[in-house]
Formats: C-alpha cells, structure tokens, sequence
C-alpha cells in the first residue's frame, strides 16, 4: 500500500503540476488549487485511500506517495468531490475517469522521426506517413 513521504524536499520536479514519479521511486502529486477547503489525494488500488494534500502560500497542494509509479490511478477530491487530475498526463478512462501515473521519459515514440542538424540547432519532427522526399532533407539537414 502507498505510504506518504514525510520529506518533500528530496522531490525533483520538471513540470509545475500534475504526477511526477521520482528516481527514487514513489510519486510527487502537486496541483493548483488555492480556493477549495479540502483537497485530498485519492490512490485508487484494492480500496481508496484518502492523502492529505500540503497547500502552500501560492495555492499549490502537494504529496509524495512511496509506492506510487507508473500504472497506478488516482482522483483528486476537491471539497468531497471526485475530480481527475487537471494536468493529468494519461486519462485511459477518458476525461472522466481516474487519472494514471504516466512516466514521459519511459515513452518510445513510434509515430514521428527525428530530423536534426546539430551544426544549425535544428531539431524537427515529422510524422513519416508523410510524404518528405530526400530533397527537403537535405535541406534540413544542410
């Protein structure tokens, strides 16, 4: 079962909101909400959990929950209502349902290629059902 971290400084953080898995394991949940009352973290597993949110001066609320990754789902329940999270990165519910931990750097991208040319700092991404002769990348590339 999830356990809350009592520490949130060892958190590392690259998007302001939404569910972060930590290189230590666990997962840091933060949304912005400065105008609910009560703001809780709902861990769906074999039975819901309720965990207190942190709430800063800015209106940011906030947890790390040991035990949480990737495939894990969650709500957040906002005075007594169940919400998904709004800067989810997965919904497989819909929008819905609860929300996932995803792991954004664990994604193998199949859909689009990688176009660079690092003499220029260019980076360009194209879906390859596209029809991109040798021409335009050469272009690109030159």
């Amino acid at each position: 079962m999830p356990q809350v971290a009592t520490q949130m400084s060892r958190m590392t953080r690259r998007m302001p909101v939404g569910a972060e898995p930590q290189p230590d394991g666990g997962t840091s949940f933060r949304v912005w909400a400065p105008r609910p009352r009560e703001l809780q973290l709902v861990m769906e597993a074999e039975s819901r959990r309720d965990i207190p949110l942190t709430r800063d001066e800015a209106g940011y609320c906030e947890a790390v929950v040991e035990g949480a990754g990737p495939g894990s789902r969650y709500w957040d329940r906002l005075d007594g209502e169940l919400r998904p999270d709004p800067a989810s990165r997965f919904q497989p519910d819909g929008p819905f349902g609860p929300s996932e931990i995803a792991d954004p750097a664990s994604y193998r991208w199949r859909d689009v290629m990688l176009v660079l040319n690092e003499d220029a700092g260019l980076i360009a991404w194209a879906d390859p059902s596209l029809d991109i002769t040798s021409e335009v990348l050469k272009r690109i590339q030159s």
